[in-house]
């Protein structure tokens, strides 16, 4: 596998491929998740190419990229038993920002509520940070396709929407939310949880497992979110969770007061301080 840092050594290493390329964006402290995707594009691309890049600029001042997880050798030998081709690594923001984090130019994706709710309401600036990076990154690397996973559904669509809007020609690809044995959705700040709060952190997902089995056409999102909240009465009644969210959209990110035939449940939920996302599609 081959290492790169810089951006002249990418843009070279992609000028001298022949066939299909896949992409898979990640900020290290890969986990199942991620290898799922880089498995899909194996795959199905003749060259697979993984970033790891710490994003500063999808971090808000109180958040946590000085203590965001990293192990760069781990992560890199993990991508080489793969079979990853590319692994292109930055060690300084600067690459990626040459004009400074401050300057230069920003992507600002517009997508009313589903860019104003959700995530966006918590963390302000998080998407611009992310459309920005995203769009960078593909242009470096000019992949056909590019895969995702479905845990940060509004990510899918403010991705999804870039790529239309600025005609980048990528297929974006989406892969289904890696788990681990208990249902906790995979994420690299599992590794913040203790192990009794990492197995208390499993039931977010039973409760979303709960409103999916009782869904009905024209149900009530409130009478929905009940059974969610019924089935976490006790976290949440001793503090373990606190929610942050609990929404019901339709899969383009339009919220809605009653489950429709397709719709999908996102919530963000505090376990013992530490910010965790998932989601649940509903076919009733």
């Amino acid at each position: 596998m081959i290492t790169i840092t810089t951006v002249s050594q990418l843009e070279q290493y992609r000028d001298s491929l022949d066939g299909t390329i896949g992409f898979v964006p990640t900020m290290g402290a890969l986990h199942e998740g991620h290898f799922s995707l880089v498995r899909r594009s194996i795959a199905n691309n003749d060259h697979t190419v993984v970033s790891i890049f710490v994003n500063p600029t999808q971090f808000g001042p109180t958040e946590d990229l000085e203590t965001y997880p990293r192990d760069i050798a781990r992560d890199a030998a993990q991508l080489e038993k793969l079979g990853v081709e590319c692994l292109f690594a930055p060690i300084s923001p600067s690459e990626i920002y040459p004009l400074g984090r401050e300057r230069g130019p920003f992507v600002d994706v517009k997508l009313g509520w589903a860019t104003e709710g959700l995530e966006a309401r918590t963390r302000p600036g998080f998407f611009k940070g992310v459309a920005t990076v995203v769009t960078k990154l593909l242009l470096l690397v000019r992949p056909g396709t590019a895969y995702f996973g479905q845990k940060d559904w509004q990510q899918l669509a403010v991705v999804r929407a870039l790529c239309e809007g600025l005609f980048l020609r990528v297929k974006i690809e989406s892969v289904e939310t890696a788990r681990e044995p208990n249902g906790l959705a995979l994420s690299s700040r599992n590794s913040y949880l203790e192990p009794s709060a990492r197995s208390a952190a499993s039931d977010i997902y039973k409760g979303l497992l709960k409103a999916a089995k009782c869904a009905t056409l024209g149900m009530k999102k409130e009478y929905l979110f009940e059974q969610i909240e019924q089935s976490w009465q006790q976290r949440l009644t001793s503090g373990q969770f606190q929610i942050d969210y609990l929404e019901l959209c339709t899969p383009e990110l339009k919220p809605i007061d009653t489950v429709h035939s397709n719709c999908v449940v996102l919530c963000a939920v505090y376990v013992n301080g530490v910010r965790l996302i998932d989601n649940i599609l509903i076919t009733a």
